[in-house]
Order: structure tokens, then C-alpha cells, then sequence
């Protein structure tokens, strides 16, 4: 080996030295970084998952709250329904009962105005 041989061998090994004292760290704290990045991301998703999924749980609940208020809303109608038929047969039994009342007062009337034998 010549002189030359060695010193560019010491010269490149200098330089690889001194590239590593100062790229390495580098490239550590940027690989530190990417993976923190990468785990914050996957936080960050894991949250706008569990918010999705927790709002997800709100609209069913909200769905299901207005599922059972249409029902009772169904249930109401149809007994208001017949309430309203209840209330129509109550009132043409009145009238009956009213007509049937004034004729046998009429009829009473007359049997005590009618001399009896």
C-alpha cells in the first residue's frame, strides 16, 4: 500500500466519522419524530373513532326515543279516536233518551189531564 492508498483511506474514514457524529443523532431525533407523529396520528384517530362511534350511539338512542314517541303518538291517535266514535254514539244515545223523556212526559201529561173511569 502506498501512501496515497492510506491517506484517502483515513481521509474517507474521517469523513464517514464525521458524518455519523453529526448525521446520526439527526437522523435519530427525525425517526424519533415521524414515530411520535405516527403514534399522535394514531391517537387522534382513535379518538375521532371513539367520537364517531359515541355519536353513532347517540343517534340510535335519539332514533329509538323517536321510534317510541311515534308510537305513543300512534297509540294517542287511536284513542282519541274512540274517544271521538265513544263521545258521537254518547251523544245520539242522549238524544234518543231525550226524545224517548219528552214523549212519555207528553204522554204522562195526558194521562193525568184524561179523566179516569
Amino acid at each position: 500500500m502506498d501512501l496515497q492508498t492510506v491517506g484517502l483511506g483515513a481521509g474517507a474514514l474521517a469523513l464517514i466519522g464525521a458524518i455519523g457524529k453529526w448525521a446520526v443523532p439527526i437522523l435519530g431525533r427525525m425517526l424519533d419524530n415521524m414515530s411520535a407523529s405516527v403514534k399522535a396520528s394514531g391517537g387522534v384517530l382513535a379518538t375521532v373513532q371513539a367520537e364517531r362511534d359515541q355519536w353513532k350511539k347517540r343517534a340510535q338512542d335519539l332514533d329509538a326515543t323517536l321510534q317510541a314517541f311515534r308510537e305513543e303518538w300512534a297509540e294517542m291517535k287511536s284513542r282519541f279516536g274512540l274517544l271521538e266514535y265513544q263521545l258521537k254514539e254518547a251523544s245520539e244515545t242522549n238524544a234518543r233518551l231525550t226524545e224517548t223523556n219528552t214523549k212519555l212526559l207528553a204522554e204522562l201529561k195526558m194521562y193525568r189531564e184524561k179523566p179516569h173511569v
